[in-house]
């Protein structure tokens, strides 16, 4: 039982770690083209710069958020319940 508890832990944090390399790639892509980004968004979408600031924020957020809500806090969970079950074996 606690082998499958720590290699579903292992899986939540690779899943973390993806998952913020992806959001610090994200994140430093926008920051440093933020003009390119803005007339991209302003010819194919019709959005003016004000709102893709703001879509960029949410989705930023967002990324975030899933990351933290439903990767981090599992794995941190399943790491105290494989350690618990580790003292309880001794």
């Amino acid at each position: 039982m606690s082998e499958k508890i720590i290699a579903l832990r292992n899986i939540f944090y690779k899943g973390f770690l993806v998952g913020l390399a992806y959001y610090i790639f994200i994140t430093l892509l926008y920051v440093f083209n933020k003009p390119f980004f803005v007339s991209i968004m302003a010819n194919y979408y019709m959005v003016d710069a004000k709102d893709t600031y703001i879509l960029c924020g949410y989705y930023l957020g967002a990324i975030e958020l899933f990351i933290g809500c439903f990767l981090l806090i599992p794995a941190l969970t399943l790491h105290l319940v494989s350690c618990t079950c580790k003292k309880d074996k001794k």
